[in-house]
């Protein structure tokens, strides 16, 4: 017996693969219901109704909390603010938090995630076009939010090519050993921080075929550390310069402790 097959409309087609996505975020939604965190073995993660990020380092007696953590966008010169749109829906698995805003041009992602082994908190945005029309991104800033942990110093890593380390104050009689980095996986990223508030972004500057899916950013990594208090100077000498004190010259200028680089490349 010869069985034939017959292959639906293509616009049919078309129009089911449009609508996967939200299948699967009200599955993910559905296997998700009653979890509140994201956790490895190093760190809890958890969104407050009030839109407050806590992070729980597993070594830390006090958590890393961060309020209006939020991203802004510009696409073709218009600038499009989390904190001025509505969360549309939200999921969550066991190593991921997305949140979907809805515009009428556009459908933006944020998507956190903690996967094992890592000691950090991912972020990544994605952008996708309602309609077939080439868009520009020209800004992303992936973060901007204000720390309440009080920061003792902001250090730019390397003048910020590596990131910014916020070493932290103890609010107790212990010595300020706590600290976290935030990073962006781009050379060009930029880092501001002004007292407890920091914003972080890169200009992309690249034109996007809606063709080739929604445009993933950089990734934004942000995570915690415990100083060491083994240090090295941050900067090498000058190239073909002699240094008559080697051990002088490494002991001034800015320090930068073992944690940190460590931290910075285990997210790299």
């Amino acid at each position: 017996m010869l069985l034939t097959f017959r292959f639906p409309n293509c616009e049919i087609v078309k129009k089911a693969i449009r609508f996967l996505p939200i299948v699967l975020l009200v599955l993910l939604m559905l296997v998700s219901c009653g979890r509140k965190d994201l956790k490895n073995e190093f760190l809890t993660f958890s969104v407050q109704p009030n839109g407050q990020l806590i992070i729980k380092d597993q070594n830390w007696d006090l958590p890393l909390l961060i309020d209006s953590s939020g991203f802004a966008l510009t696409i073709n010169g218009v600038e499009f603010k989390s904190s001025d749109l509505v969360v549309s829906m939200t999921a969550r698995t066991d190593s991921t938090y997305i949140q979907i805003y809805d515009t009428e041009g556009y459908r933006f992602r944020s998507v956190s995630e903690i996967r094992q082994g890592w000691h950090f908190l991912s972020r990544q945005l994605f952008i996708e076009s309602k309609n077939a029309d080439v868009f520009k991104v020209n800004r992303l800033v992936l973060f901007t939010g204000r720390l309440q942990n009080p920061i003792r110093e902001a250090f730019q890593l390397t003048g910020g090519k590596y990131g910014l380390s916020l070493r932290l104050k103890s609010l107790d009689r212990e010595p300020d050993r706590n600290g976290c980095f935030l990073l962006i996986q781009n050379p060009f990223a930029k880092y501001e921080p002004e007292g407890q508030h920091i914003r972080l972004y890169y200009d992309a500057e690249m034109n996007w075929n809606p063709e080739n899916g929604a445009f993933p950013s950089d990734r934004l990594c942000l995570g915690t550390f415990e100083m060491t208090g083994n240090t090295f100077r941050q900067d090498m000498a000058a190239e073909w310069v002699y240094e008559q004190h080697p051990e002088a010259f490494l002991a001034d200028g800015d320090q930068i402790d073992y944690a940190e680089i460590k931290a910075v490349t285990d997210c790299a």
